[in-house]
């Protein structure tokens, strides 16, 4: 079976952005689209059926519309297991996203899973430039590079380095780079994930990047995300630019439980 992009459909303009970001990503990757409603039935469903539909034929991507029985967020979310990426709205209404809607989001991104897109508004085309923020983890990211690496044209990487560590291999970062056409590297060396943090709003303001791809999976509980928010909570909820965040795998999930 071939594993879609799947984009889940709320109301508000965010959700359209969400839906036409995935289709670029379903495009690319050459895989299926699968969009999942979230609204009562009605003159909306109508209305994502149609956007649905011309966002597959605008790029050739065959799409399908899902209408699953619970229309909880992190329900429907946790259903996908086998998707490539999960896009998704920052904020059914406008602006930034309410304390509920942080921790929601919070929890979305500490679910095992495929990496989530959080989209604000439509931009240029993904892989313009991205900012690929690293972490120190040790994780798997190999379904997280596997979105990055397609979409790139140009490359601006982020790194987070504690003090008196030195940097590791990571090969899934350095297929990224061999694919890239021009690609720069800042290292921030600190024991402070705040930091870490703040840097990663800092670049993506000053370079205002087509993409934020945060390597660094979020860490604690839901409310993690408004008590001490690391940067993918915070570039999530805070940039108005598209962020990647990468989950960790639910195979590691089952083995580390």
């Amino acid at each position: 079976m071939t594993r879609p992009v799947v984009a889940i459909l709320e109301s508000g303009p965010a959700s359209y952005a969400a839906l036409r970001a995935a289709a670029d990503i379903a495009a690319r990757l050459g895989v299926p689209l699968h969009g999942y409603v979230l609204v009562p039935p009605g003159p909306l469903t109508t209305r994502w059926a149609r956007r649905l539909r011309l966002a597959g034929r605008r790029r050739g991507v065959e799409v399908s519309l899902v209408r699953p029985p619970e229309t909880d967020l992190l329900e429907v979310a946790a259903s996908c297991p086998h998707a490539l990426v999960v896009a998704v709205g920052r904020n059914p209404g406008r602006g930034r996203p309410t304390l509920g809607r942080r921790i929601l989001l919070g929890r979305l991104l500490r679910l095992p899973g495929a990496p989530v897109l959080v989209v604000t508004r439509r931009g240029r085309p993904l892989g313009d430039r991205i900012l690929l923020c690293s972490g120190d983890q040790r994780a798997d990211l190999g379904s997280f590079y596997g979105i990055v690496r397609p979409l790139l044209r140009r490359l601006s990487i982020l790194r987070f380095l504690p003090r008196g560590r030195s940097l590791g291999d990571d090969p899934g970062l350095d297929q990224c780079i061999g694919v890239a056409l021009s690609w720069d590297e800042r290292i921030v060396r600190t024991d402070d994930r705040d930091t870490f943090a703040e840097a990663v709003l800092a670049a993506a303001d000053r370079m205002r990047p087509t993409l934020v791809a945060v390597g660094q999976i979020p860490e604690g509980l839901g409310i993690s995300s408004v008590l001490c928010p690391g940067a993918a909570d915070r570039a999530a909820c805070e940039s108005d630019l598209p962020v990647l965040v990468a989950r960790v795998r639910p195979q590691a999930a089952r083995v580390a439980a």
